[in-house]
């Protein structure tokens, strides 16, 4: 009897025992993800939210990385924001050629250029004036708000100095060049317009130290008579001897690539290359628009008198679309056309103008901007 009842005692706990390792089978086997058993693999940083990996509601979205945080995406001081790319589009006007002491000739001259300045305004353009000295010392003697009046309607102002290009001018030499573009910006600015850029000064002696040491940002209106700085044995062939600017007025840099992307130039011994210590911001032109046509059919000849037309126009249209095409990724790019002021705009060929220009910058490929916010954007993209 004794023996019966030890057996039967055994039998139960062993009945016992089994069922205890099935539920710790059970319990291990409905763990959390997160929760397994100790391993001997290597320990991972845990996640900083809760959401369980790999669970969200399937859905039509792009698959994304989910960010660990709730920093905004881009923000990270290691990740530079990038660039936009858009095509900057600017027009620059040089006003001069008009005697603008004479009563008769002034009036005649603020008729057409209100006339410019609606043109733009209805087109939805934006203009940088440049100025020569002649025109600034007009404004002052008139107590003119003309130009402060084109700053408040989003234009921008510069100078046109238009020196530096007659090497043959007598008792011209670089202590003279720096002294009078100083004056040019100090009468510029005491008309209270903001002045950062200058135009016209290409030039056989060191233009880009004159124009850092005259208190300049930058400069526009560029043509391949500025390579004349450059040690003759690196000069492109066409311009080792140039006689003068409007025998080399060119637009240089040649390819549509190297001209629509700014940078910075320190010496007129190599401003041709890239120095990022350089004070001096070059913003390269691609020409007038009255000699659009006869640069495209001839672009090996200089053209300084030309008549604008609607082939122009055309032109113009096919190199700003090359333009586009040219442009890089995170990387500012600029292109502008040149007007001088010397020749009555028309209206009506400003009106097609803005008319083609508008289809393009409906694709959002190009807008509108001064050669100051051009600046601006380039210094920002550093």
């Amino acid at each position: 009897m004794a023996r019966a009842q030890l057996h039967l005692l055994l039998t139960v706990l062993l009945l016992l025992l089994i069922g205890c390792a099935a539920e710790d089978l059970d319990a291990i086997n409905t763990l959390p993800a997160n929760t397994a058993p100790a391993s001997n693999a290597p320990e991972t940083t845990p996640s900083t939210n809760n959401a369980p990996t790999n669970t969200a509601p399937a859905s039509n979205a792009p698959e994304t990385t989910p960010s660990t945080n709730n920093a905004p995406a881009n923000n990270s001081p290691s990740t530079p924001n990038p660039v936009d790319n858009t095509l900057m589009l600017g027009w620059t006007f040089h006003h001069e050629g008009w005697n603008w002491e004479n009563e008769t000739v002034y009036n005649r001259y603020l008729e057409l250029h209100d006339a410019m300045i609606e043109s733009f305004n209805a087109g939805g353009g934006v203009m940088t004036s440049e100025v020569r000295n002649e025109y600034v010392r007009t404004i002052r003697a008139r107590n003119s708000t003309l130009l402060t009046d084109l700053e408040a309607e989003n234009h921008a102002v510069g100078v046109h100095a238009d020196l530096g290009g007659n090497p043959r001018a007598p008792g011209f030499n670089q202590e003279v060049f720096v002294r009078r573009l100083t004056t040019f910006r100090e009468m510029l600015e005491a008309t209270s317009v903001q002045v950062s850029h200058v135009s016209g000064v290409c030039s056989h002696l060191n233009w880009v130290k004159a124009v850092q040491e005259a208190g300049y940002h930058a400069v526009t209106g560029n043509v391949a008579y500025c390579l004349s700085s450059l040690p003759r044995t690196q000069r492109p062939d066409p311009y080792k001897d140039c006689e003068n600017a409007g025998a080399c007025h060119q637009v240089w840099p040649e390819g549509i690539e190297d001209r629509i992307v700014p940078w910075r130039m320190k010496d007129g011994l190599n401003w041709t290359e890239h120095d990022p210590t350089g004070e001096v911001i070059m913003i390269p032109t691609s020409g007038a628009l009255p000699c659009f046509a006869e640069a495209e059919a001839n672009p090996d000849e200089s053209h300084t008198r030309c008549t604008a037309a609607r082939d122009d126009v055309d032109a113009f249209i096919r190199d700003l679309q090359a333009a586009i095409v040219a442009r890089s990724p995170n990387t500012v790019h600029t292109y502008y056309l040149v007007w001088s002021m010397g020749q009555s705009p028309e209206i009506e060929l400003m009106e097609y103008f803005f008319e083609r220009v508008q289809a393009l910058i409906a694709t959002g490929t190009v807008k509108w901007a001064t050669i100051p916010e051009m600046i601006a954007a380039y210094n920002a993209s550093e």
